[in-house]
């Protein structure tokens, strides 16, 4: 990993407002139908991924509105007797050790620690995180790659949605055992504030033509969550990957994408395709209205052949 500089900051150095993003705005009524032909399952199969991903939506609301954008809820039980000692506390490095093994034992395939630039806080979520609370610890959720590559199909759509209910699970029960020691922890997943910047300032990876975080072993094949918290901890180096280089002569996802929501331009841009792109950035935008268009048209409600299609996915097993 190399010490690179930190992406541009929107200009003018303002948050994004949360409800520009697709899952506040939902698909554009203004778009065409799309043309997609899903594949063909077996119905018992194809019911049982359905089941498997409504437990598993289930699950993860109610987790998630235990913790993701709360300070300190009310949920630790653990008796006060076996509630770690101020002795226990120790230096940032060794406090961001102990933080990054309980993350990894919580189900987290990458974890990264960066300071807060609360530029990329949310607009409306810029009041709710206190200045105090300048770390954030940013976890990749491995998803299943084998089911993602079934993708746009409800194998994938159920891995999908058990890649959200791990990111509440890791990021809620993270922030658990911060507290543990007496600090102040804030859980999140897609609320709060922007995942990928976050992601990048903490060494995990970087932004691909997709859109999606590139992570090294994992490729794209990730969910993001984050713990904001004021446990003194130390900042990883961001990582140079070379995934821009790779990606300017890489279109898989652009070919792979049924809703034509990937740009297909040589170079990166600091261009926006609407209001739910971060202006000041470059990067290849993603037409959100349309990838949010092809969830909704599809059977099961999700795609992810972005993420199937690109060359840094992990290897199948044998």
């Amino acid at each position: 990993m190399t010490d690179n500089p930190k992406p541009p900051a929107p200009s003018p150095c303002q948050p994004f407002s949360r409800s520009q993003t697709v899952f506040a705005t939902g698909p554009s009524a203004d778009l065409p139908p799309l043309d997609i032909t899903p594949p063909e399952e077996a119905p018992g199969k194809t019911a049982e991924n359905l089941a498997v991903k409504s437990a598993a939506n289930t699950l993860c609301q109610l987790v998630s509105q235990s913790f993701y954008g709360k300070l300190n809820p009310e949920a630790d039980s653990s008796d006060s007797d076996t509630k770690p000692s101020a002795a226990m506390l120790q230096t940032p490095g060794e406090n961001s050790a102990r933080v990054k093994r309980a993350a990894m034992r919580f189900g987290a395939g990458q974890v990264g620690i960066t300071e807060l630039d609360r530029r990329w806080l949310y607009a409306e979520a810029a009041d709710s995180v206190p200045d105090a609370l300048q770390w954030v610890v940013v976890m990749a959720m491995p998803m299943d790659a084998q089911a993602i590559a079934h993708s746009p199909g409800s194998t994938a759509s159920a891995a999908t949605r058990i890649g959200y209910l791990d990111m509440a699970i890791c990021a809620g029960a993270l922030s658990c055992f911060i507290r543990e020691f007496g600090f102040s922890a804030i859980a999140s997943g897609n609320d709060t504030a922007l995942s990928i910047p976050l992601a990048r300032d903490a060494g995990l990876g970087e932004m691909g033509r997709s859109g999606m975080l590139i992570v090294p072993s994992l490729g794209p094949c990730v969910r993001l969550c984050k713990v904001f918290t004021d446990m003194p901890l130390t900042p990883d180096a961001a990582s140079d990957l070379g995934v821009v280089k790779r990606c300017r002569s890489c279109k898989r996802c652009v070919e792979a994408c049924p809703a034509g929501a990937i740009d297909g331009r040589p170079e990166p841009t600091c261009d926006t395709l609407g209001p739910f792109n971060s202006p000041g950035i470059s990067r290849w935008p993603v037409h959100a209205q349309k990838c949010r268009q092809a969830w909704g048209e599809l059977p099961g409600g999700n795609c992810t052949n972005c993420i199937a299609s690109c060359p840094y996915m992990p290897r199948p097993k044998p």
